[in-house]
């Protein structure tokens, strides 16, 4: 595919996957491995600071900062880039549970529900509301800007095909 317009002139290939903003895009356009890679870096981070996340002497407040911090924020680092399908909500809202469980320490055996956890922790689900709002910020820096990134979102690219079908 060849691009002429916006100062670029350039053959693009055709790749199954490509790494952009930290995130793996794939193909077909989902982020389904993207996400199971960045939720086990974040619970690989949240075992890393366990002894501060879940020492119940620091305040909830304080462990709370760190949590978004240092281990949320591993979680949606590339997020802008995402796909977001329903399944991905329900991932991504089992990751912040399973953050603020093992805060808490409330345990699945212990029949606690999620809203509950989240009543004790004061807190209410917002890990995917803000990747969701990272999105949007994102996808308006995209559209102003009319660069590479504009003309692959758009699919509008200037010049001529080649002859035949």
């Amino acid at each position: 595919m060849r691009s002429r317009s916006h100062g670029f002139d350039s053959t693009l290939e055709q790749v199954d996957s490509f790494k952009y903003l930290g995130a793996t895009i794939d193909s077909d356009g989902r982020s389904s491995n993207e996400i199971r890679i960045r939720i086990a870096q974040t619970k690989s981070a949240f075992a890393e600071l366990a002894n501060i996340l879940t020492n119940p002497r620091i305040s909830f407040k304080t462990r709370k900062i760190v949590l978004d911090r240092h281990v949320i924020a591993v979680m949606a680092h590339g997020s802008a880039a995402w796909t977001i399908s329903k399944n991905t909500v329900s991932t991504i809202n089992a990751t912040e549970m399973w953050c603020l469980r093992r805060m808490l320490r409330v345990f699945y055996m212990d029949s606690v529900s999620n809203e509950e956890v989240l009543r004790r922790a004061g807190e209410k689900r917002s890990l995917c509301r803000n990747i969701i709002k990272k999105q949007g910020t994102f996808f308006g820096l995209v559209m102003r800007r009319q660069k590479l990134e504009h003309l692959v979102t758009t699919g509008k690219i200037n010049g001529r095909r080649s002859r035949g079908r």
